[in-house]
Parts: structure tokens; sequence; C-alpha cells
């Protein structure tokens, strides 16, 4: 039609717009006229933050399943990071070969952003469950969010916290630039592999955000 000015569509009349627009003309004239009675809907509140992979054969090998918790635990990080979240609860998903699902969470004494401290909870939380498996799924969330600082109240991890926010700061421009593959920790190279072989985990095929 060629007109971008409301006082445009407003000459035309929703009839004229009804007939070259279909029903969206009538629409497009009230909005032309400052009339939206939609009103506008909130975004969904955000209560956690989580990652989770189906693994391509089913496994029960502990270093293989910790170095997916790391990997897990640096994306969910990167994430809270990214969305200015801290969360206290870390919670662990396990799926069965017989596809019986598990969950175990524990709370931790500070707020967290920092992939190590996630990690940190969700190893230790596997190796409390005790299971041997073998399992074909595992996943890593974080909940009981806030602002970071909130709900802190040990001063003396004020340095640790320091470091963990200055390293995952530099992990995400790492990431941002070079690619996920471009972090990769130690426990996530399998001990075969050469140093310079940093590609993902035997066993990894689909991951799922939520």
């Amino acid at each position: 039609m060629g007109r971008t000015r409301l006082v445009e569509f407003r000459k035309l009349g929703p009839e004229r717009l009804e007939r070259v627009m279909g029903v969206f003309g009538h629409r497009l004239w009230d909005l032309a006229w400052g009339r939206d009675e939609s009103g506008v809907t909130p975004g969904r509140e955000v209560k956690s933050v989580s990652n989770e992979i189906t693994l391509e054969a089913d496994t029960g090998d502990r270093q293989v399943l910790a170095a997916h918790l790391l990997g897990l635990s640096q994306k969910v990080a990167r994430r809270l990071r990214g969305q200015g979240f801290c969360g206290r609860t870390v919670t662990l998903k396990l799926k069965h070969r017989d596809h019986r699902l598990v969950t175990r969470s524990t709370t931790l004494a500070q707020p967290t952003d920092a992939a190590s401290e996630i990690f940190a909870a969700a190893r230790e939380l596997m190796e409390a469950y005790g299971a041997p498996g073998p399992f074909r799924l595992i996943g890593v969330g974080v909940s009981h969010l806030g602002a970071p600082g909130q709900g802190q109240t040990e001063l003396f991890g004020s340095e640790k916290t320091g470091r963990n926010q200055a390293l995952g700061r530099a992990e995400d421009a790492i990431v941002a630039r070079f690619g996920e593959k471009a972090i990769t920790r130690a426990a996530q190279i399998p001990a075969s592999q050469a140093p310079l072989d940093q590609g993902p985990p035997k066993g990894h095929n689909k991951e799922k955000p939520e």
C-alpha cells in the first residue's frame, strides 16, 4: 500500500483497510488511533535454570558421568550469569535404563553462579545416591534464584566468591568469542586422549536446556 504514517492509515478508514489487508485491517485501524485492549502479558518468572543430556549409550561409568556433570554445570552457570541470577539449591536428575527418574537436591550455604560450586554439589549428590546405573539421562539444575549478593551472609568467603565471579566472566567472554568447546576442564578430557583433543566426552548425544 505504500503507506507508513499513522495519519495516512487513519484517512483510509477501517473498511478500506479491511478490504486490502483482511481481518488485520480493522486491528491496524485501532492501533493507528491508539486503541489496544490486548493488555500486556508479563514475562514468565524464572524459577530455575537447568540443562540435561540424553546419553547415546547407557552408562554407569563415574568418570563419564562426572564429565557430563561438569559440562552441564558450566552451561547452567553461564545461563545464570547471563540472566543475572545466583541460586542456592542444586538438583541432580538421573534417568535409569528402565526410565525410572530420580532427583536429588541440596541447598548451599550461599547462593552461587559458579560452575565449580554447582558441579561439586551435583557430584556429591550423585555419589551419595550410589546406584551403579546404568543411566540414560543426566541433568543439573539450580533453583531458589535471586540477584547476585542477595541472601549472602558469609563475609569471609567474599574473596573466593570474587575469584569465582572473575573466572565465570572470563569463561563467558571466551565462549562468546570462540564457542563452548573452547572451555574444557581436566575432568572432561578422558585419560586416553591427548591434551589437544578437547572434544565432548563419549556417550553425548542430545542436550536439552530448561
